[in-house]
């Protein structure tokens, strides 16, 4: 099977990205998840839905900056108000650190926070949720919302919820996530148990889609697959 290699922005250009469909983008720090992500959020903007994204970091410059600077930052989640947030199409739901706060209790309110968002998305749809750090937010020793996350994209197709998870690593996603993935971006890796979890991806050849991640040349390189449809498997770099 003949893989391509096209520039960042005529993938972007072809790109059929519906509402309701999930997407997974992986890779380790200064890979370029994040401009993937916002350029990716960029054209659902321009479509039809709202963007509401739980951040989980305490500060991230690369999130106020780009594509992101038009995102409305509110610290918590009230759910009468909702998403989008006072009228506001794109929202980062940010919890703040608080002076004297130390790891334990800033780990409860992101969950206390997270929580009212994820119950609240149930009822309302039509919305993309972006998780930026997944396994921060699925994982228990963490803000440990993987049941809310698994819920979101086992059902979220039958409401127009749609799904964008980042993370550094695919054996960090939990492998429920994976047979609703319709659009993937992977990143160069060699570990086997990233290799193997990527075998999750339904309607693949594994053993292609391991030999190709593994030999990525540049770590801007994402290797691009429609696991639920039938796009060509596509190299895209975000520095091209």
């Amino acid at each position: 099977m003949t893989i391509q290699r096209v520039s960042f922005q005529d993938h972007l250009a072809s790109l059929d990205w519906k509402q309701s469909e999930h997407v997974l983008i992986v890779g380790p720090n200064g890979s370029g998840k994040t401009t993937l992500a916002g350029a990716l959020l960029k054209k659902r903007q321009e479509a039809d839905g709202f963007i509401v994204m739980p951040i989980t970091k305490s500060e991230d410059a690369t999130l106020r900056t780009g594509d992101f600077r038009n995102y409305k930052v509110v610290n918590d989640y009230n759910p009468a108000m909702g998403v989008p947030y006072k009228g506001e199409r794109n929202v980062m739901i940010w919890p703040k650190l608080k002076r004297g706060m130390d790891a334990s209790l800033f780990l409860a309110e992101q969950r206390r926070v997270f929580r009212a968002l994820f119950n609240d998305l149930l009822h309302r749809g039509r919305r993309t949720v972006v998780i930026d750090e997944m396994h921060m937010m699925s994982d228990p020793h963490f803000i440990g919302m993987a049941k809310e996350i698994a819920l979101q994209f086992h059902q979220g197709r039958s409401h127009y919820v749609t799904m964008v998870a980042l993370s550094q690593r695919p054996s960090w996603i939990p492998v429920i996530v994976y047979p609703s993935v319709v659009h993937a971006y992977i990143a160069r890796t060699a570990n086997n148990d990233d290799l193997k979890r990527l075998s999750e991806l339904g309607g693949v050849d594994a053993k292609l889609v391991a030999d190709t991640v593994r030999s990525l040349p540049d770590r801007h390189d994402f290797l691009y697959l429609n696991p639920m449809g039938d796009a060509p498997l596509q190299i895209v770099n975000t520095n091209q």
